[in-house]
């Protein structure tokens, strides 16, 4: 049976979690870069690629977002892309070494934005389903 080899230096810094952001937030943090790469090529695949010389109108966009696939499309790559951001951004805050109340609001303060920027994103596709937003 083979020994296990630890990782060459070089590696180690890549695939070793940091231990200031914590183990889940850097896991989805390459899980959510990844769907991105795939949610962001499913866009700009039908968003130019689908219907080949068709002219992107309103009338268009609103009449695939009326589809439950594109709504969900659309709305994981807004979720994703929120998440992957502001994750970066608390990573970035993390590297100066803020102590552990201020990283905990730092968290808080983070995650309202986020939720906040995703209802807020949602509210402007939710039209496209009912004719109305949810807020006005």
């Amino acid at each position: 049976m083979a020994a296990i080899q630890e990782l060459p230096r070089y590696m180690e810094e890549v695939w070793r979690p940091p231990t200031r952001t914590g183990l889940w937030p850097w896991f989805i943090q390459r899980i959510t870069g990844a769907l991105l790469v795939v949610f962001i090529m499913a866009h700009f695949w039908v968003t130019h690629f689908a219907v080949p010389g068709e002219e992107i109108t309103f009338i268009g966009v609103s009449g695939r977002l009326q589809t439950f696939f594109f709504m969900v499309l659309d709305s994981a790559l807004l979720a994703t892309a929120i998440y992957h951001g502001l994750n970066g951004v608390r990573n970035v805050i993390f590297d100066f070494n803020p102590g552990p109340a201020a990283k905990v609001v730092i968290s808080w303060a983070i995650f309202v934005v986020g939720l906040v920027t995703f209802v807020y994103g949602v509210n402007a596709l939710f039209p496209f389903i009912t004719g109305r937003p949810l807020f006005t």
